[in-house]
């Protein structure tokens, strides 16, 4: 009994946690993107965050040697680059 009290609190909780962070992205996405898709600040942010970990792989301030292509972030970040320059 006690722990069939467990599974349902837990599911409970679960669905309710789920509910709460879709209302987050809900309203993310209503007013801090003004209803777009995505936000224009997660490219930049992309990047940033690709060059950091370029960095801290290779040892380089500047991170700017050329990434392996079998990083996910690696490819996000030659995506992004990519995008950015065609602008």
């Amino acid at each position: 009994m006690l722990e069939a009290a467990r599974r349902v609190s837990a599911r409970t909780v679960n669905a309710f946690m789920t509910a709460t962070y879709w209302e987050i992205g809900r309203r993310i996405v209503e007013f801090e993107q003004g209803g777009k898709e995505r936000a224009e600040y997660g490219e930049t942010l992309l990047l940033r965050l690709s060059h950091d970990l370029t960095a801290r792989r290779t040892g380089q301030p500047d991170g700017r040697q050329a990434p392996s292509a079998g990083h996910p972030h690696h490819r996000a970040a030659l995506l992004c680059e990519q995008r950015t320059t065609a602008r």
